[in-house]
């Protein structure tokens, strides 16, 4: 049986991580197992975190 991954893009993360009702749901019927970030995506969290920690 072939296993199909699903590539979130950043914005489906910043909304997973910001409790989106309907992406959270989606995300846990796919099920994480069936998931990835790129990374482009992973680049992006850590930019986005470090322009959060010099405000």
């Amino acid at each position: 049986m072939e296993t199909k991954m699903i590539l979130c893009d950043s914005n489906i993360v910043f909304r997973y991580q910001r409790n989106h009702i309907l992406i959270t749901n989606e995300l846990d019927k796919i099920g994480f197992e069936n998931l990835a970030i790129s990374t482009v995506t992973v680049c992006e969290m850590y930019f986005g975190m470090l322009l959060k920690e010099k405000r």
